[in-house]
């Protein structure tokens, strides 16, 4: 909050000398910088959030689902990189196709989100494996089951959104996110709003986003 130099009446009233060596300070609201209440709930806010990192992670997942060329359950991607016993594991991610490092990051950022919603601040290994089957696709995994988890991830973002209702509707990142072609301008956005957000600030940090 701003403050300003307390005037010598001021310090008069309260029976205190004044001099060059002691001034008191007292609070003051400058017009215009108001703390403002936000209309939302802290669960909407959050919610919010949730959403819209969802939305950026379905962008690149989409786009590379419809990509002819790309395979989010290619073998070598996904069984032979992880399992191969002359690869080291810091090299693995290197070995991976560009396109599937891109598909793995966003699916990480969008299971991240859906977690977070589920289960708080802690997620263990048996709820990632929970969350895994149910949105991310595996090797071995047919068609109707590819068709089945696109849709589960469409329908997690939209509930997702519909919870937050205007928190993220209505708010200018949201209408940016949608007027916006790229996902690393939609990126920014996030980044901008973990400045005042302490939990997406630690969720983008998680997913190396900061």
């Amino acid at each position: 909050m701003p403050f300003r130099p307390a005037t010598e009446e001021e310090i008069k009233s309260l029976s205190q000398p004044v001099d060059d060596r002691q001034r008191m300070t007292v609070t003051e609201v400058v017009p215009g910088l108001e703390k403002k209440k936000s209309p939302f709930t802290e669960t909407q806010t959050k919610d919010a959030n949730f959403a819209a990192q969802m939305e950026i992670a379905l962008r690149d997942i989409e786009r590379l689902d419809a990509d002819p060329d790309f395979d989010p359950t290619a073998f070598y991607d996904t069984v032979f990189v992880d399992r191969a016993p002359f690869i080291p594991e810091f090299a693995e991610n290197r070995m991976r196709s560009g396109k599937f490092q891109v598909y793995d990051r966003a699916m990480k950022a969008f299971t991240m989100a859906q977690l977070r919603k589920d289960t708080g601040a802690t997620i263990n290994s048996q709820e990632q494996e929970l969350v895994n089957e149910i949105y991310v696709p595996i090797y071995g995994d047919s068609p109707e089951t590819l068709q089945a988890k696109a849709e589960a991830r469409r329908a997690a973002f939209e509930t997702m959104k519909q919870a937050a209702g205007e928190a993220y509707t209505g708010a200018p990142e949201a209408q940016a996110i949608k007027e916006t072609p790229t996902a690393a301008q939609a990126e920014r956005i996030l980044i901008e709003r973990a400045k005042n957000d302490p939990e997406l600030k630690q969720q983008l940090e998680m997913l190396g986003i900061l």
